[in-house]
């Protein structure tokens, strides 16, 4: 079976913080270790504030977060100016003297997926439950 955490239209820095908050609320609910919680809140964050300042002209965004499967999976949706925030050099460079929010999701991440439709961006990641928590150590 799968949850939906969150479903929301995140509309500032604010709110993009409280849904993150949310989301780890969920997932600590839901008996999921703090590790697992906090990356998953930590993506939120990163991704949406990533996501709206690169967009340009954001109006909407969409916050998805499903449990199932072994899977916590994050999507979110913006209609600002199409940006690949996972196609940056930067992301996956050992040697980058800055590293921004998507390039410590894609460390912490199962996957990382972008893609357009319709004028929209849709942003995937991917959590393994077992590969979050097994990060304790």
């Amino acid at each position: 079976a799968q949850d939906t955490c969150l479903n929301v239209s995140p509309r500032g820095r604010e709110e993009s913080t409280a849904y993150s908050e949310a989301a780890r609320s969920f997932l600590l609910e839901k008996g999921y270790p703090d590790r697992t919680a906090n990356a998953v809140a930590l993506s939120i964050e990163e991704l949406l504030e990533n996501i709206r300042e690169r967009a340009d002209k954001v109006r909407n965004t969409d916050l998805f977060v499903t449990v199932g499967h072994g899977m916590i999976t994050v999507r979110i949706r913006c209609d600002g100016k199409l940006v690949n925030p996972i196609s940056t050099a930067d992301l996956y460079n050992e040697n980058a003297r800055t590293v921004y929010g998507p390039a410590i999701i894609s460390r912490i991440a199962d996957s990382m997926e972008y893609n357009t439709s319709m004028g929209v961006n849709n942003l995937i990641v991917s959590f393994r439950i077992a590969s979050v928590t097994e990060m304790v150590d």
